[in-house]
């Protein structure tokens, strides 16, 4: 079997890109020399859960930030 380099998925884009509409996002899943073939189904959150889930990652940014800003 071919090594290929891993990449890392921008789920956030990801899903932005699914435009509010469920959809299906193809993954690989890898170990050792194993490469298995899947679908990660995505559903868009109520417009109420998503608000709250979009604050909550802003403020966790706003933390790190803070964090970073106090390290020598």
């Amino acid at each position: 079997m071919q090594r290929t380099e891993s990449v890392k998925i921008d789920w956030e884009q990801r899903i932005r890109d699914l435009n509010g509409q469920p959809g299906a996002i193809p993954v690989y899943l890898c170990h050792q020399d194993k490469r298995i073939e899947g679908v990660v189904h995505a559903m868009p959150l109520p417009p109420e859960q998503a608000r709250k889930h979009a604050a909550k990652r802003n403020n966790a940014r706003v933390i790190k930030v803070a964090r970073r800003a106090k390290r020598p």
